[in-house]
């Protein structure tokens, strides 16, 4: 996904949306939200996926989390508690749901194109069971190029 985005169309958005099936993808909603909102997504998405799938650390306790980002990211931590309750971020995060149930999203990463068509990784799964990446990218190119003429 990230060659893909590196090289998509000038005219093309390209938007995350965390996935929210359950009350318990909501902590890792939040903490999306508040890093944009804060603007330090693009500084510390990488950090918080490492984090969660590569270190285990529980960053969905909110403990946890808090101490995470105070003392190994540097960011103020009353700011990052007032904006991570903030009706804003709320906000998204219900918005989040709302897509997440609305497009019937069952796996991560998925990609909406112009709100009609969806693919992703599962969608391009060669023979041997493995993510063919270059029909990923080709059928993200054409789906776009569908979306480009409407």
């Amino acid at each position: 996904m990230k060659s893909w985005k590196a090289k998509k169309p000038k005219d093309v958005e390209w938007r995350y949306v965390p996935t929210v099936w359950d009350e318990s993808r909501i902590p890792q909603a939040k903490l999306f939200y508040t890093l944009e909102a804060m603007g330090l997504l693009d500084q510390l998405h990488e950090k918080v996926y490492d984090a969660i799938h590569n270190k285990n650390v529980r960053l969905t306790d909110r403990a946890t989390l808090s101490k995470w980002i105070a003392t190994q990211q540097g960011v103020d931590a009353k700011k990052f508690e007032e904006t991570y309750d903030s009706f804003g971020v709320n906000n998204k995060v219900q918005r989040a749901a709302q897509l997440t149930k609305t497009y019937q999203i069952r796996g991560t990463p998925t990609v909406t194109v112009n709100g009609k068509y969806m693919t992703g990784p599962s969608y391009a799964v060669g023979a041997d069971g493995s993510v063919d990446n270059d029909r990923l990218r080709q059928v993200l190119n054409d789906l776009v190029a569908m979306a480009q003429k409407k």
